[in-house]
């Protein structure tokens, strides 16, 4: 059962984990969209999905890479009903969050589900270097041209690199869990990067191949010249 909030225990939970800043504005949006909407005579959503709803919107405006599931965690709420009802503020007041890199919003969650799966701090960076090696492809594939990349990549490609690195010793059906996803969504993900993977080898070993050849085409010449000079 969820637990009731009212707006003191709100503002508590959201000071102490954004800041007084953030806070205050959460607030003060808070109490005027609520008070607009019982003058509409409209439905007001749940306090906690109303106040996790505004709290992701204005960390957006502000350039974090914020989650709707750690925002539901702060509340103890429902990430779908919280996007639902920040996707509905966004369009009825022209909200305009800035678009913010898939690989920010990656590197983040790999060191928040990295701690939550019980890696230490070299485990870690070897994740974060695993999706280094990868990030310029995962950006072009995953969020072409500036678009918007879906809902659920950020999460399965941390994951994904996370089983990647630590598959020996944690199961996709660990992850998933531990993460919110899917395994069949992991699983897919996993695939994609090793596609990936397999296709930078490639173009590494190509790259390698023509420049031992050119290599060669230049030591050539130069021994005919060597020959021709003597």
């Amino acid at each position: 059962m969820r637990q009731r909030l009212n707006t003191d225990r709100i503002y508590e939970i959201i000071q102490a984990d954004c800041g007084k800043e953030i806070a205050d504005e959460v607030l003060d949006r808070y109490k005027t969209y609520v008070e607009e909407k019982r003058k509409e005579n409209k439905r007001i959503p749940r306090a906690t999905a109303l106040a996790g709803a505004l709290t992701y919107i204005e960390l957006r405006k502000r350039g974090e890479p914020v989650e709707y599931e750690e925002i539901a965690e702060l509340f103890g709420e429902d990430s779908e009903y919280i996007r639902k009802i920040a996707n509905k503020i966004i369009v009825e007041y022209g909200e305009k969050l800035p678009f913010i890199p898939l690989s920010t919003t990656v590197k983040k969650l790999i060191g928040r589900y990295s701690s939550k799966l019980g890696l230490d701090e070299e485990e870690t960076n070897k994740v974060i270097s695993l999706y280094e090696s990868i990030e310029k492809d995962t950006e072009e594939r995953y969020s072409p041209y500036g678009i918007p990349y879906g809902v659920i990549t950020p999460r399965s490609i941390a994951g994904a690199c996370i089983y990647l690195v630590k598959e020996d010793e944690l199961s996709l059906e660990e992850i998933s869990d531990k993460i919110s996803i899917t395994e069949i969504t992991l699983r897919n993900r996993v695939k994609e990067i090793e596609e990936i993977m397999q296709k930078i080898k490639e173009e590494e070993e190509k790259q390698e191949f023509n420049l031992q050849n050119a290599l060669k085409k230049v030591m050539k010449k130069l021994g005919k010249l060597f020959h021709m000079g003597r």
